[in-house]
């Protein structure tokens, strides 16, 4: 994680340096991405780099982490205004939520699918145990088993493959999102892409493993 050095800059340059790092990392990926770049759109030096920064490794999970604390804001605001607290509701806020947060922060949605091609090299060992995307993991989880107990959902079905289903899901129609932007047309209002979604997710995968 960023250095004292950084923590204590003026917030409009730790800004510019996020954004800077946020658009590098969206466009090239952690793999691809380069120190250099950041440093001349940022208007630093390489030697202010690793004063704020160990590495881009660090940077990038810093930005990681910034971006998917903000998305845990605005799921759990779509879960904080239901009136009906079932499963299906839930987990449909939650999806609700993430949308909203990929319209409205692209680069950064883009920077976490990069991040999860990962899983198996140091940059993601080292990014995974800062993430509140696990927070959100256990909490999905957590309703999981809730509503196998509750009798909302089927139990002979394994939490962790209910919860990848519902995760790829969610993966796929992200995808589908931050495709559509990426060519440059104007992306789908969110209300058309819930409603497409709740066709496929709820209709389709939560009616499968629904409690009959």
């Amino acid at each position: 994680m960023p250095k004292d050095t950084f923590l204590n800059l003026k917030p409009e340059k730790k800004e510019t340096i996020e954004l800077a790092a946020l658009k590098e990392f969206s466009a090239y990926g952690l793999a691809e991405s380069s120190v250099n770049r950041i440093i001349k759109a940022s208007c630093i030096s390489t030697g202010s780099f690793y004063q704020y920064f160990e590495d881009i490794t660090d940077l990038f999970t810093y930005v990681c982490t910034k971006y998917a604390n903000l998305k845990m804001e605005y799921m759990r605001r779509e879960v904080k205004v239901l009136l009906d607290n079932s499963f299906i509701n839930v987990i449909q806020a939650i999806y609700r939520g993430g949308l909203r947060f990929a319209l409205d922060y692209t680069e950064a949605s883009r920077v976490f699918l990069d991040a999860f091609k990962y899983k198996d090299k140091a940059a993601f060992s080292k990014l995974n145990p800062m993430l509140p995307a696990l927070d959100i993991t256990e909490w999905v989880r957590s309703l999981i088993d809730k509503a196998v107990k509750d009798g909302e959902i089927r139990g002979d079905l394994e939490t962790e493959l209910v919860f990848a289903l519902i995760n790829g899901v969610n993966t796929t129609v992200m995808e589908y999102l931050l495709a559509a932007r990426t060519k440059g047309g104007k992306p789908p209002a969110l209300e058309d892409i819930l409603e497409d979604f709740e066709q496929l997710a709820i209709s389709v995968l939560l009616d499968g493993i629904r409690a009959k």
